[in-house]
């Protein structure tokens, strides 16, 4: 890997600045907030989005600590920081799979009725051949595990970049060791996990289980395609990947706040009516 000193235009210069000092912190402040209004959840799904969100505010976290302190030089808290984006991976979408399951369809419920019953017309949860839509899963995963092949299909190829940024050095890099744990340790870990899931669903039919093992595979894939597409269609220009990196997280954690935000009395009255039944035992 060579080491590279690029000049960047004014516009550049001004992007890397406003990612940093601005796009980043919002999106931390805006993801503690969350974090500490969800503190007194009581219901599954509620709780899974504040883990994810621990996870992610603490990488990022230590992504501002590797910037300030090593100069983003540290493949340790880069690998850090990685990590808390694969465990928002995990959680953020198994937040939405319990919000759906639990308040809306019912899917995984043996007890309710499930919202797809008026199209399939009987419920197969109780028989041998098991739910039509567990059967459809029974693609998902094959798919999900061939999306999550990608990054194999492109050799690793690290670089790293010094840009000077109104007076200050900045770096960017993506390293051996980084490239081979985010495009080729961690496409292969979720396969492995996916894998599992879907062996686990075909022999013992618990939803419960499955998940365990699904939403792990489905953050390590997430996460790696996440890095993969930006780490290579910005190879040559590592400002507007970070721009865009940031710019997606920031519209995460905003769209997450709207979400809550629009459905808090939605979400108050079951959290209410969770808290009264445990009070009741």
């Amino acid at each position: 890997m060579q080491d590279y000193a690029l000049v960047v235009s004014w516009l550049d210069q001004l992007t890397v600045a406003v990612s940093g000092l601005a796009i980043k912190p919002l999106y931390m402040i805006l993801s503690f907030i969350i974090i500490y209004r969800l503190r007194s959840a009581a219901s599954r799904d509620l709780k899974f989005l504040r883990y994810g969100l621990i996870g992610f505010f603490a990488g990022e976290f230590i992504c501002g600590v590797n910037y300030l302190a090593f100069g983003s030089s540290s493949n340790l808290l880069e690998i850090f920081h990685g990590l808390g984006m694969v465990w928002m991976w995990i959680f953020l979408p198994w937040f939405v799979f319990l919000f759906i399951d639990e308040r809306i369809i019912y899917f995984s419920s043996p007890d309710k009725k499930c919202a797809f019953l008026r199209f399939c017309k009987r419920c197969d949860k109780k028989v041998p051949d098991g739910c039509r839509m567990r059967k459809f899963v029974f693609f998902i995963i094959p798919a999900l595990i061939i999306t999550a092949l990608i990054p194999f299909t492109l050799p690793l190829d690290p670089y790293s970049y010094t840009l000077k940024i109104f007076n200050s050095e900045v770096l960017f890099k993506s390293t051996d060791i980084l490239q081979n744990i985010e495009v080729r340790a961690y496409p292969f870990v979720a396969v492995l996990l996916l894998a599992g899931s879907a062996i686990v669903l075909k022999l013992t039919k618990d939803i419960t289980l499955w998940s365990y093992l699904f939403f792990p595979g489905f953050g390590f894939m997430t996460f790696s395609l996440f890095r993969f597409f930006f780490t290579f269609a910005f190879i040559y220009n590592p400002v507007w990947s970070n721009f865009w990196e940031e710019m997606t997280e920031l519209l995460l954690i905003a769209g997450i706040m709207i979400f809550l935000q629009i459905f808090k009395k939605q979400f108050g009255a079951n959290e209410y009516r969770e808290l009264k039944i445990i009070k009741r035992k």
